[in-house]
């Protein structure tokens, strides 16, 4: 024993489970954040999207005044968009299934020009 130079079992065991346990946690982190980045970036997307559809029926570019209910496809992502009114605003809302598979709704609210 006095003349040992090397690691002893134990502390390679004890370093490769505090590398196993740092992956093990650093990995799945990385994966949820990029999904959630994912689903930001398209919310981002569509309700520009869904704000340059509602200037449409906003100004009267031979748009007839809601409601109104159409799909598009998109980036291969059904997108359904809806206007209706709701006093005097004109109420567009754009509905997709995001990354995680999971129903969203974004609506933007504008006055009528008409």
């Amino acid at each position: 024993m006095r003349n040992s130079n090397g690691f002893s079992l134990i502390e390679v065991l004890a370093a490769f489970s505090i590398i196993f346990m740092i992956t093990t946690t650093v990995i799945p982190l990385t994966s949820l954040i990029n999904k959630e980045e994912e689903v930001l970036r398209e919310r981002r997307h569509h309700a520009n999207q869904l704000h340059d559809e509602l200037q449409t029926y906003l100004w009267g570019e031979n748009k007839p005044l809601p409601p109104a209910t159409y799909a598009k496809v998109e980036n291969s992502t059904m997108l359904f968009y809806r206007f209706t009114m709701e006093n005097d605003l004109v109420k567009g809302c754009v509905e997709w299934k995001n990354v995680k598979n999971k129903k969203e709704t974004f609506c933007l609210y504008g006055y009528s020009r008409e």
